[in-house]
């Protein structure tokens, strides 16, 4: 599943959700400062499982999921396609991209399940 991920005004295409988890550090992630997005657009938003406190003093990848974000937030990455000033990944363009999600919208049913994996 083609995941893109956000972070300041460079967009990024991965294959996966978990390629895109791997990318995105925990702690970035934790603090807001990536944006999530799946093949259709749609957004993404992490949810992070509670930790012990010996979990925490270990150490060691900390594992998150993506899932379909509520409605009323922000939901389209079409939404952010204006601001964005650098395409990276499997996509060079936001033309490509534009491309890609206008393909994925028309031809793609519902959403497939989270991934999860380590994140760094």
């Amino acid at each position: 599943m083609l995941t893109y991920a956000v972070d300041d005004r460079s967009l990024m295409a991965f294959a996966t959700t978990a390629e895109a988890i791997a990318e995105a550090e925990y702690i970035d992630v934790k603090d807001g400062n990536w944006l999530f997005f799946d093949e259709r657009g749609k957004s993404l938003s992490p949810e992070f499982p509670s930790q012990s406190p010996l979990q925490r003093f270990i150490g060691g990848p900390i594992k998150y999921t993506l899932v379909p974000t509520k409605e009323g937030l922000l939901s389209d990455l079409r939404d952010l396609l204006p601001q964005v000033s650098l395409v990276e990944g499997m996509l060079t363009s936001i033309d490509e991209v534009r491309k890609v999600l206008t393909i994925g919208s028309s031809d793609r049913g519902a959403a497939s399940s989270p991934n999860q994996v380590g994140g760094r």
